[in-house]
């Protein structure tokens, strides 16, 4: 498990500044909506493989799932903000 954490680390960081490379008029409120959602995310998975017994390997693949599709959602709801500043 301690091997897996610097890889669960990096994906928790990939994830959080992926639509940081969006424009940056565009993501003020949603952006750090996502960012409290990924962390959501990351803090229920290690919850969840400290406090029960379930395999490892399927929770991180359910976990990496979980990330790549809030990041790929918050991405397009960022996108399609229409605030003009």
């Amino acid at each position: 498990m301690p091997e897996m954490f610097w890889l669960e680390l990096i994906l928790v960081f990939e994830c959080m500044f992926i639509p940081n490379a969006l424009p940056s008029y565009k993501w003020h409120k949603h952006y750090l909506e996502h960012i409290f959602i990924v962390l959501a995310v990351a803090g229920i998975y290690w919850t969840v493989v400290t406090k029960t017994m379930i395999n490892h390997e399927v929770c991180f693949l359910i976990f990496m799932v979980a990330l790549f599709v809030t990041t790929y959602i918050s991405s397009i709801r960022i996108l399609k903000t229409n605030d003009n500043f």
